[in-house]
């Protein structure tokens, strides 16, 4: 789950499961860059500050012990 798209401050991110696990978050951009990059858990709302990145189309990889999730996230 990822609140609210289109972004300005912040990402809010849920990734759900049985267990809680760690998580990997990255924000890359439209050159491939990663512009953020941070560690989580399962089960918590992690926010992502997006403050200080221009604006446009971003995607966020969410990397999980068992599988990676792509999304594209708009910050304003």
């Amino acid at each position: 789950q990822l609140v609210p798209n289109a972004v300005q401050q912040a990402l809010y991110v849920l990734v759900e499961g049985v267990q809680t696990v760690p998580v990997r978050f990255e924000i890359i951009d439209c050159l491939g860059q990663v512009v953020r990059a941070q560690v989580g858990e399962t089960n918590r709302q992690e926010a992502l500050a997006m403050h200080e990145a221009s604006a446009g189309l971003y995607i966020i990889r969410i990397y999980t012990p068992h599988t990676v999730i792509t999304r594209q996230v708009v910050k304003q």
